[in-house]
């Protein structure tokens, strides 16, 4: 009971906000919008996780690997020098203006808190996704400036989906594993794999028509691995709004998840709320009411070559 009260005072002294007057989130609704976006964010479930300072985060980015020496009684010991560049990682604003009922959120304010949260919650996430995977901004399409995605890398693994080849897919899947592994520091953690493809693996069979990657073809499984890696299918791979363009032929991504990506977030959310007009709509005169939030988050790759990019033909 009290903590439903908690939030019903929280929502009303957001919705009743000074217009145009810039205010932080209280660290609860922050903390829950927060929560809610790295669950919703499939780059962040993937992703090793980074403290983001507004100012930035420098990151150092090990190179090269010590090996220890075999040596005899007496005999000199061997040195080994770990290396180490740093880059920075400098937050990304992200922005989303929610219109909401003055009606409804009077009526029934706590459902209010948790749709605003929820809203919120699911903009970042398909923000972070976007940027992370394409390096653009979904709702403009442009590029953001400086920053490496998992798009930037030069390993790319062309898969025909219409080939009737004999274990074709395994084939093109080891290759494409090969490419981040062979002669590298690289590890291959796991897949990052469009919703598109999720019917061609399905379809794969041996030469008995038995699947080759799941016991029994089950569309509504949890598919959760490929060829024994771990495996994520998301929407986000096939591209969010205005990033639709860039992922017309993407397949997926694999790599160094793991190691080679690092995300996080500046914890503060800020507002300002609006009581007249907001993106050109009459909120007076419709009994709306309008909060422009802004978030920021900031993530970077250790190299882009940790990863490959799986295409189709």
């Amino acid at each position: 009971m009290a903590d439903t009260e908690a939030k019903i005072l929280t929502i009303n002294k957001i919705l009743t906000a000074a217009p145009n007057g810039r205010d932080a989130f209280p660290k609860t609704v922050a903390k829950g919008v927060w929560g809610l976006a790295m669950k919703g964010s499939v780059a962040q479930r993937l992703a090793g996780s980074i403290p983001v300072a507004l100012n930035g985060t420098a990151i150092p980015i090990p190179v090269g690997q010590p090996t220890a020496g075999i040596v005899a009684e007496g005999a000199a010991k061997p040195v080994g020098e770990l290396g180490a560049k740093v880059k920075t990682v400098q937050p990304i604003k992200t922005a989303l203006i929610i219109i909401y009922s003055m009606e409804t959120a009077q009526a029934d304010p706590l459902g209010e808190y948790s749709r605003i949260q929820a809203t919120l919650a699911e903009g970042i996430a398909r923000a972070i996704d976007t940027a992370v995977i394409y390096g653009i901004d979904a709702n403009t399409g442009t590029a953001i400036t400086g920053q490496e995605s998992l798009s930037a890398t030069t390993l790319s693994q062309e898969i025909d989906l219409a080939s009737t080849k004999p274990n074709y897919l395994t084939d093109a899947l080891v290759d494409a594993y090969s490419k981040v592994t062979v002669g590298t520091d690289y590890s291959f953690s796991s897949f990052l794999l469009s919703e598109k493809f999720r019917a061609p693996l399905a379809k794969a069979a041996d030469s008995t028509g038995r699947p080759l990657y799941q016991d029994a073809v089950n569309l509504a499984a949890e598919w959760t691995r490929v060829m024994g890696l771990p495996a994520t299918f998301s929407k986000a791979v096939d591209g969010y709004e205005k990033a639709k363009t860039a992922a017309t032929k993407v397949l997926g991504f694999g790599g160094d998840f793991k190691d080679a990506l690092r995300l996080g977030f500046v914890e503060d959310i800020t507002f300002r709320r609006a009581s007249e007009y907001a993106a050109g709509i009459d909120l007076f005169g419709r009994n709306l009411g309008a909060i422009l939030a802004e978030a920021q988050f900031g993530f970077a790759l250790r190299d882009p070559a940790a990863f490959v990019k799986l295409t189709s033909k």
